[in-house]
């Protein structure tokens, strides 16, 4: 009995070991070392070598991506209940990576984790009850558990509970207290919450106002790879806002962010290109830019094509593809691709005349209280084009339209 024990304790003391010199191979970058005695442990049952195995062929970490494979060693260790296995799992289904979406299966994984006390699972948990994915939406419980992981310590749960109070999502707006989460998680090296804090000083939200101490914090977020403080510098640069005008350094902080896929510095890099800023004039990267940064969901970039074309500027002149632009922006609440989709339905500008439809679009931009919708709406009643005639709303409008500062009528 006493030989068996002995045996037992020193296999158990070769698979830790196995495992232990898997993550100082993994640390040093050497993947397929860290891979061979990851399997090692993992084949006599060493829950966290299957997690790790699993990460690695979902991340395609030193191997090539194995949905399968990793869907299996991350089920093999959830078995045993641990906790990073269950929210890898969680992770998979909230993201339909190498599985259906399904954010009911999602929530149980991450629920599992988190009454095991996984900070990251409590978060990512929380994250679905505060936007009703797979349960009922309850922001106050969010928040509860929120707070909960960040009083672990857990950073992103601290930038969460920063934006709930910023957004007043279930709280009252409450920047200072938004701050000092932002603040906490920032000193701990978070390149996000680094990011915010700088836009907190830039525009004075629950600290006094500081353009050097903004730029300070991106500086230190962009050195940490945020592409959201990058931008922020590109931004300063180009504006000459707490730092001297310099498009060239603006252009290569855009570049590092767009790179990174961040959506407003490719619209900003098409900006510059546009228009000769930094760098010489160039439309085709204009285009190209813009059109990455439209993929991206950032509306002004089809504001910015929806212009181009309708003016054939920079490209040959195109009244279809500048109404699917301006309609694209209008369907993301932008006022003045409204403005544009109910011009062009007026006009029959790359789609068919229907005064109709011009009449909705104007009267979708006017209540988000564009002035020039206003009165061309006003037009369309005094006139009974698309609606029914009525003279005495339609004058109320136009009035309405000047009293709300339009001083020309730009048709």
């Amino acid at each position: 009995m006493v030989r068996l024990f002995i045996l037992i304790s020193l296999c158990a003391s070769l698979w830790a070991g196995y495992l232990q010199e898997g993550i100082k191979a993994y640390k040093k970058g050497n993947y397929k070392e860290a891979l061979r005695l990851y399997k090692l442990a993992a084949e006599e049952g060493n829950i966290r070598a299957m997690t790790n195995l699993g990460v690695m062929y979902r991340y395609r970490i030193g191997v090539k991506k194995s949905c399968d494979r990793a869907l299996s060693y991350f089920q093999e260790a959830a078995k045993s209940g641990f906790p990073r296995a269950l929210t890898e799992l969680g992770v998979m289904y909230e993201t339909a990576d190498c599985v259906e979406r399904d954010f009911k299966k999602a929530f149980e994984y991450y629920e599992k984790a988190a009454k095991k006390g996984y900070a990251r699972a409590i978060t990512n948990l929380a994250y679905l009850i505060q936007k009703g994915l797979g349960t009922k939406k309850d922001t106050q419980t969010a928040l509860k558990l929120y707070k909960k992981a960040a009083d672990m310590g857990y950073v992103r749960a601290m930038v969460f509970v920063g934006q709930m109070y910023e957004a007043g999502d279930g709280v009252p707006k409450d920047f200072e207290t938004a701050f000092k989460y932002y603040e906490t998680a920032a000193k701990k090296g978070y390149a996000r919450a680094q990011a915010y804090l700088g836009a907190m000083y830039e525009k004075g939200l629950g600290v006094k106002k500081s353009i050097e101490r903004a730029i300070y914090w991106w500086e230190k977020a962009a050195k940490n790879g945020s592409a959201e403080a990058m931008n922020a510098l590109g931004f300063m640069y180009m504006k000459g806002n707490g730092v001297e005008k310099d498009n060239k350094k603006a252009l290569e902080y855009f570049t590092k962010s767009a790179k990174k896929g961040f959506a407003w510095a490719r619209y900003n890099l098409g900006y510059l290109y546009r228009f000769g800023l930094g760098v010489p004039k160039d439309c085709k990267k204009a285009l190209y830019w813009y059109r990455l940064a439209a993929r991206g969901g950032y509306v002004l970039a089809n504001v910015a094509l929806g212009k181009m074309y309708d003016r054939g500027e920079c490209v040959e002149r195109d009244e279809k593809a500048a109404f699917e632009n301006f309609l694209n922006g209008a369907l993301k609440g932008n006022l003045y691709s409204m403005l544009q989709i109910g011009r062009m339905y007026e006009e029959g500008r790359g789609v068919k005349r229907d005064f109709k439809e011009a009449a909705k679009w104007y009267e979708k931009a006017a209540i988000g209280g564009s002035a020039q919708a206003t009165y061309n709406l006003g037009l369309l009643y005094y006139n009974g084009l698309g609606v029914e005639k009525d003279e005495h709303t339609g004058l109320i409008l136009m009035q309405k339209a000047k009293n709300m500062g339009l001083e020309t009528v730009d048709m």
